[in-house]
């Protein structure tokens, strides 16, 4: 079991709205035909992360619009499963959702993390992410 997180922010600080509306777009197209091996992922509005600096390159004041950032997570069988995903994501029946919410990006980083006691269950409970 992997968890491959993805930590972004919109392109445009002021464009909140519609880069959320492609986020959830493309997060639905996902679900509505899953790769092989995804289990479940979801996008979360989060404040606060450092190593996600704006394209000026440092970390904007927590209390201003280019402040807002989301994490992804994508709860994965295994390393091939990321791979799978990784080609889907831009692939036949993702492709537009996916092109949407990439040209509205600005700032991102990704991590990858095994699950190396419990299970998906608690895992996928402890995230936020409903079923599979």
């Amino acid at each position: 079991m992997l968890a491959y997180l993805f930590w972004h922010r919109p392109q445009d600080p002021a464009a909140v709205e519609p880069y959320e509306q492609a986020q959830l777009c493309f997060q639905r197209s996902l679900m509505r035909s899953p790769p092989v091996g995804l289990f479940g992922s979801a996008v979360f509005r989060v404040a606060g992360l450092p190593w996600l600096a704006s394209a000026g390159g440092a970390e904007p004041e927590p209390s201003t619009p280019a402040a807002v950032a989301y994490e992804d997570w994508y709860l994965l069988e295994d390393y091939a499963a990321l791979g799978v995903l990784n080609e889907a994501a831009a692939g036949r029946g993702h492709r537009t959702a996916h092109d949407d919410a990439a040209r509205r990006s600005g700032a991102g980083a990704g991590g990858l993390y095994a699950l190396l006691e419990g299970d998906r269950a608690e895992l996928a409970e402890r995230a936020g992410l409903l079923g599979e």
